[in-house]
């Protein structure tokens, strides 16, 4: 039988007795004995374990070296945070905070410090202040990474210009001509970047800048055309040009000026002609002066030249003038004035001569026969007959506006290339109303001539008497259409390209119409933009048809990848052209490098459109020599486009 040993024990401190079983007591000891050290090494506190050594950096992802203007918010200044480790791995670090300073320039931040995200991205908006250089820091600026920062690696710095556009004259100042002679060298300028340090910021030139040139004495005009204002975009290079036609014998100045209004101005001296001598019976010859001032002054808004047929024999001529307002205009008090190197004559028009809106008045020295059921509206002068020599026709209103002009005379000075041939027995059509009739564009050859009837104008597909983007939204909505169609311009069966060219040509509002080859993307993308400003009636679906061809042959001129090209032609000696394709609108840029890795050339393009740049006229033109100017050796070189995102580089020869 057990039996349980009691023990009785006192505690003088606290006066409260304990009893203890013994065997207890004794697994107690025994334990402590036995787990003592193991139970007091776990009460120690562990040694942190020892982590890898990593160095915290930053660096610049975008936004260095940009240029602006006074108070212009630049694109985001961004750093990506990293830590890198000595054994060569990196990790992006988020939620580290960063603080941007501006140390240099007066321009404002939108934020002094910025947290990166996911990516490890931290941003800041810098808005320019006055000219001249601007530098902002980026610095890692947490203190819980204190152990990780190296000085070196842990601050970055932006810079950026404030800028000023500035123009300048490059050539074509201080030049001579007789009166209404064109200059020889046309008037050229440069719009160049101004960082408050150098003029211009010497090397830095802007393009893609309007620019606006104005006859503001003299009364000549501009790119031989009656236009006294014509603005024109820089290239690349930061430079444009106008021809220009000088007036009234003295000082003629025209000026060139810029979107932030600095301005140049060209000042050419206009000469009087050599004086001819006529004989003493003969009418007093127009002067250069006054044909010039005539020119400046042609409104061409109510009646103008429309066909006219010179025969050789005089018994057969005829004049056909077009009235190209929506109201009859009454011809009472009009004249025009026959002007050859023998003098002047005035032919008044009678008394209720009237051309109905729209029609035509035919003047001849023959009777007509009508045409089908239709009258001609004619006035027969027997006397009337043109001259078998260069003729100037001028048409002036009862009120002595002049209302057009046209010929191929010139007086006392040479006759200019762009003239019109107006050869005889062939009647010569104005297929371009908008165009001076001194000009060669301005007509064409239309065989016998229709006189006295209705003829179509070439380009004019809904026959409204009048070339615009109706005629070209028409033809769209019919693109791809075969058959006999009104529509199909140059009757080869397809509404096509072409089609749609024909009536780019003489769309008047369109600049420098393309050819079939050359069409780009951003033609087609202008002529959708006139479209949509164009209010289409109600339920015509047609103009809506149209407008959808035009956006689907845009679409189809862009590509959907960009790429460089194979050089054509290649091998070569000393020119070649570099074709690339854009599938959205960046910067472009290309550089020339030797087989060494040297950059032998660069050229700057500017900002780009999408679209295909692959013809001579739009790609990429190389000389074959280098930056300064000296044609380089025979060999392989290399050429890189860069675009935006994308870069790519291709191999071609030199053989000489």
């Amino acid at each position: 039988m057990k039996r349980t040993l009691m023990t009785r024990i006192s505690s003088p401190n606290l006066g409260i007795p304990h009893i203890v079983r013994l065997h207890t007591f004794l697994a107690l000891a025994f334990c402590v004995l036995l787990f003592g050290p193991m139970l007091n090494a776990i009460a120690q506190e562990p040694e942190e374990a020892e982590e890898p050594q990593g160095i915290l950096a930053i660096s610049i992802v975008s936004g260095n070296m940009q240029l602006g203007i006074y108070e212009e918010e630049l694109d985001p200044l961004q750093v990506l945070v990293t830590m890198n480790y000595e054994d060569g791995e990196s990790h992006d670090l988020s939620g580290v905070q960063v603080t941007f300073a501006l140390i240099e320039g007066d321009g404002t931040l939108d934020n002094l410090t910025d947290t990166t995200d996911d990516y490890g991205i931290a941003s800041v908006a810098l808005t320019l202040g006055n000219l001249g250089r601007h530098r902002v820091t980026a610095t890692i600026d947490d203190p819980k990474l204190d152990a990780h920062i190296v000085e070196d690696a842990s601050s970055v710095t932006f810079t950026a210009a404030s800028v000023r556009e500035e123009i300048s004259i490059v050539s074509g100042d201080g030049q001579e001509a007789t009166s209404l002679g064109t200059l020889t060298n046309p008037l050229q300028v440069l719009v160049a970047l101004n960082d408050g340090t150098t003029s211009g910021a010497e090397g830095l030139t802007s393009g893609g800048i309007s620019v606006t040139f104005a006859v503001i004495e003299g009364n000549g005009y501009l790119d031989n055309s009656p236009n006294r204002t014509v603005t024109k975009e820089t290239g690349y290079q930061g430079i444009t040009s106008v021809l220009f036609t000088v007036g009234d014998v003295g000082t003629n100045r025209v000026t060139a000026t810029i979107e932030n209004g600095e301005s140049v101005t060209f000042t050419a001296t206009a000469t009087a002609a050599p004086t001819i001598n006529l004989p003493a019976d003969a009418a007093p010859s127009v002067s250069s002066a006054e044909i010039a001032q005539v020119i400046a002054l042609l409104t061409m808004d109510k009646v103008i030249f429309s066909e006219i047929f010179n025969a050789s024999n005089n018994a057969n001529d005829w004049l056909e003038l077009r009235n190209i307002t929506d109201t009859d205009v009454d011809l009472t008090g009009w004249s025009f004035i026959l002007h050859t190197v023998l003098g002047q004559e005035t032919v008044t028009f009678p008394e209720g001569a009237i051309i109905p809106a729209g029609e035509v008045l035919l003047l001849t020295n023959t009777e007509v026969e009508a045409t089908g059921d239709s009258s001609v509206n004619a006035i027969v002068d027997e006397t009337f007959d043109l001259p078998q020599m260069d003729f100037a026709l001028v048409l002036q209103s009862a009120d002595g506006s002049f209302e057009d002009a046209m010929g191929n005379y010139f007086p006392n000075r040479e006759k200019p290339a762009t003239a019109p041939l107006l050869t005889a027995d062939t009647a010569w059509y104005r297929a371009k109303p908008a165009v001076i009739g001194y000009q060669t564009e301005a007509w064409i050859a239309s065989g016998s001539g229709t006189p006295g009837a209705e003829q179509r104008l070439l380009g004019d597909a809904n026959t409204d008497g009048v070339v615009n983007i109706l005629d070209l939204v028409l033809v769209a909505a019919q693109f791809g259409e075969t058959g006999d169609l009104d529509v199909d311009l140059n009757a080869d069966g397809v509404v096509n390209i072409q089609d749609l060219v024909i009536v780019a040509i003489a769309f008047d509002t369109v600049a420098a119409a393309p050819s079939a080859q050359n069409l780009h993307a951003s033609h087609v993308q202008r002529w959708v933009q006139l479209a949509q400003q164009v209010e289409s009636q109600p339920g015509d679906t047609s103009y809506q048809r149209g407008i959808a061809a035009l956006e689907r042959l845009a679409a189809s001129l862009i590509p959907r990848i960009s790429a460089l090209l194979p050089n054509y032609p290649n091998p070569f000696n000393p020119e070649t052209w570099i074709p690339y394709r854009l599938s959205k609108p960046s910067e472009v840029a290309i550089h020339i490098y030797d087989a060494r890795g040297s950059v032998v050339r660069q050229l700057d393009l500017g900002y780009q459109p999408a679209g295909l740049y692959q013809t001579r006229s739009r790609a990429v033109y190389w000389d074959g020599k280098n930056d300064t100017g000296e044609s380089v050796a025979s060999g392989v070189y290399f050429y890189t486009l860069t675009a935006g995102e994308f870069s790519a580089t291709r191999k071609m020869l030199i053989l000489k």
